[in-house]
């Protein structure tokens, strides 16, 4: 597998065309050594290291308790998640560029996995006081999202913005700083990465939504795991 690490991140609260700019990681975090052992491995640690053997490896990255509303007004929570493969986005409905492009390149997964029970989108709004319940279901309709495979969650800004980074360190390497130099919590750059958790709701890939071939990749890395 190979794990796709392409952080292209963008403000959350100006997500646009003009800052869909790439950024440099350290290469310890670009260039994973891929022939540590077969299939795909756990995401562990801080700097979301791929792992084959759990002995002596760092805490791998799990899913965080959540307890939202999908785009029906319905409460979702983590434990509607067990026992699925499940594919993790952030986004939020006024975003003009990278949002929409991973949502259309997720059209794929979820035709694939229609009548497949036993997978799931889940996209995390990150900006749940303007991101209704009615507002993310305009956009499910506007955007062909069916609600058997692919939930819109909202709900309290700090919940979500803690799973975030808590999971999967999703803003880890562009956050904001406040006027003092100091990292601002009220702050969240996101990216068009798609996370993959199996059903114990463990961290197994990253993808970039950006690229078709990507989400193609992740599709089968889904497969292999729901088999």
């Amino acid at each position: 597998m190979k794990l796709v690490l392409i952080l292209v991140s963008v403000l959350a609260v100006a997500c646009s065309k003009k800052t869909e700019i790439a950024s440099e990681y350290p290469p310890e975090l670009t260039a994973f050594d891929e022939t540590g052992g077969e299939g795909l491995p756990f995401i562990a640690g801080k700097d979301l290291r791929p792992v084959w053997n759990l002995k002596n490896a760092p805490p791998v990255r799990t899913l965080a308790e959540f307890s939202l509303k999908d785009q029906n007004g319905q409460t979702f929570q983590k434990e509607n998640l067990n026992d699925k493969v499940t594919a993790v986005t952030f986004f939020y409905s006024k975003c003009p560029g990278i949002c929409p492009m991973t949502t259309k390149n997720l059209q794929p997964a979820q035709k694939h996995f229609i009548n497949e029970g036993r997978f799931k989108i889940v996209s995390f709004s990150l900006t749940p006081e303007s991101d209704t319940p009615q507002v993310l279901k305009s956009y499910a309709e506007k955007n062909r999202i069916n609600r058997k495979t692919w939930h819109l969650l909202t709900g309290d800004r700090q919940s979500i913005y803690r799973l975030a980074r808590e999971s999967f360190d999703a803003d880890t390497f562009s956050r904001m700083e406040d006027s003092r130099g100091k990292l601002s919590e009220s702050d969240f750059l996101h990216s068009e990465i798609i996370y993959l958790i199996d059903q114990n709701q463990n961290l197994r890939g990253i993808y970039s939504g950006r690229r078709p071939e990507s989400v193609a990749e992740m599709i089968r890395d889904a497969e292999s795991l729901i088999k």
